[in-house]
């Protein structure tokens, strides 16, 4: 509610690190496939931000930050 009440837009962006949380069978979790896979993630988010970023920055947001402020 804080970002909402300061008129601050976010979004956020997660990235899983391994899949056996829910599996009983197959490959077991190891350190060297988590720093793996959060590497191959973080080129994938890098790639999304340097993306979305200037799409973002290119609008005008001024009417949103204000219908947020009042809400």
């Amino acid at each position: 509610m804080l970002a909402k009440e300061a008129g601050i837009l976010y979004a956020s962006v997660a990235m899983a690190t391994d899949y056996d949380c829910w599996r009983d069978t197959g490959e077991k979790v190891s350190v060297e496939r988590v720093l793996q896979t959060f590497k191959e993630n973080a080129t994938k988010v890098t790639k999304i931000f340097k993306n979305a970023v200037p799409k973002v920055a290119a609008r005008d947001w001024k009417l949103c930050i204000d219908e947020l402020q009042v809400g």
